[in-house]
């Protein structure tokens, strides 16, 4: 439960000082969604540089897949002292009525600090996010963990976040294998089995918990989303050694059911997104996507209709869409 755990303000992200910004996509640009949002934003977990057990080999792996900011931890074993599993929150302060929910996983090994950048921009933006973690898991139990820790927080009258989460706008979010695990689970929800059980818990939702959207950056290339109607946007980037481009295109672009568009950054590596989010290509494309799943017209009709600004973006070398995509249409 979230009902104890200390409420850390923390100032919304600003840019790299060490590297200088890389070129933004024109979606999203006017307002300037890589700029901080309005809200001021308070966090579960406080983050400093990776120090500790194994902290050594994480850096130099993600350097060399393409970080170039210093490496933000939590205390999350194994790097830190603290438990493998949890839910880390990020909501944004005075943000008014019932907020969307984005739950984000990251990939194998990462520690839940990586993302802080990212997610504290987006909560920033007025997101209620779930950072998930789980060091043992198989099936992918992170995502229905923190989807199930959020929705109690906001029906306990003793949380800091009773009442401030929209159960029926939640957006799933990963990277790498947290990619993956998003686009299992969204189809797991979408079309659950007779019953779907680990050792731990049921990979089910509550009733009124709707997903509205998945963001899957830079997925595992074995990827094998099952069936599922929901709006997909998936990331990665022509440097990006891990999520090939070129493998992972066929497999997801041809879903039949889900509305997806599959987006390469230019230059973009493998670990971009734990950057400061200027120095992250897709800020921007991230950001409106979660605004235009969650309902936001506007940022609609950058992802829908005839010629989408995401299909002719600069900042892409490959932005293309499915069957289901083409035939989406905005409601104003």
């Amino acid at each position: 439960m979230l009902t104890a755990v200390a409420m850390v303000a923390i100032a919304a992200p600003g840019v790299s000082s060490a590297q200088p910004a890389v070129a933004q996509s024109s979606v999203g640009a006017s307002p300037d969604l890589s700029e901080p949002g309005p809200f001021r934003v308070t966090a579960t977990a406080r983050v400093a540089p990776c120090r500790g057990p194994g902290a050594a080999e994480q850096i130099r792996s993600v350097r060399e897949q393409g970080a170039r900011s210093p490496l933000l931890c939590t205390s999350a074993a194994p790097i830190g002292s603290g438990p493998d599993t949890g839910v880390d929150v990020y909501s944004p302060d005075g943000a008014p009525g019932r907020r969307p929910l984005v739950v984000l996983v990251g990939g194998s090994g990462a520690n839940p600090g990586y993302f802080v950048r990212m997610v504290t921009h987006w909560a920033s933006h007025g997101f209620v996010v779930a950072v998930a973690y789980d060091a043992r898991e198989i099936a992918p139990e992170s995502v229905f963990t923190g989807i199930r820790r959020a929705v109690a927080a906001t029906n306990d009258p003793r949380s800091p976040l009773y009442g401030r989460i929209d159960p029926s706008r939640v957006v799933l979010a990963g990277h790498s294998a947290g990619a993956t695990k998003a686009l299992e689970s969204a189809s797991l929800i979408a079309s659950p089995p007779l019953q779907v059980i680990t050792d731990r818990l049921p990979l089910t939702v509550a009733s009124g918990v709707r997903v509205v959207g998945v963001l899957a950056m830079a997925p595992d290339i074995y990827t094998l989303p099952g069936p599922s109607r929901t709006p997909t946007l998936i990331t990665t980037g022509t440097d990006d050694r891990t999520a090939s481009p070129n493998l992972l295109r066929p497999i997801i672009v041809d879903r039949p059911a889900a509305p997806t568009w599959f987006t390469v950054a230019r230059g973009a590596p493998h670990l971009a997104a734990v950057d400061p989010v200027a120095d992250y290509p897709l800020t921007r494309i991230g950001l409106a996507f979660l605004e235009f799943v969650t309902g936001s017209d506007t940022y609609c009709r950058a992802f829908v209709g005839a010629y989408p600004p995401v299909l002719t973006d600069p900042v892409l070398a490959v932005s293309v869409r499915n069957a289901a995509a083409r035939s989406l249409a905005c409601t104003r």
